[in-house]
């Protein structure tokens, strides 16, 4: 999760699913918060759960309209990879926690918690 122009929270999540997804995103992120994704299902309905929504649809190939984007996490994603990559092919689970805790800052402080 990314807030623009400010932190990044990088944890590793243990689904992918709905529930999974939108419980990291109500424990992580200020209720009233817009949040900018792409079209996938784990974020439908989000907006009823005291969050503003708008997503860009990837598959049509809209990646920016007007204000909502999702570039901020993908560059996020883009260096965390570019950190594994080269070093490690594979990523045990404390490895992960240690490259998300350790990414550059700057405009990006990285923040990393375990799943409980």
């Amino acid at each position: 999760m990314r807030e623009r122009g400010g932190r990044t929270i990088a944890m590793p999540i243990a689904n992918t699913d709905k529930e999974t997804i939108q419980g990291a995103i109500i424990q992580n992120v200020a209720a009233g918060s817009m949040l900018n994704t792409d079209e996938a299902l784990a974020y439908s309905d989000i907006a009823k759960k005291s969050f503003k929504h708008e997503a860009v649809s990837h598959s049509a190939g809209e990646f920016v309209r007007d204000d909502v984007t999702t570039n901020g996490i993908e560059s996020v994603f883009a260096v965390m990879k570019r950190g594994l990559i080269g070093i490690y092919h594979h990523a045990a689970r404390n490895i992960l926690v240690a490259t998300l805790t350790n990414l550059p800052s700057g405009s990006m402080k990285a923040m990393s918690k375990t799943i409980r």
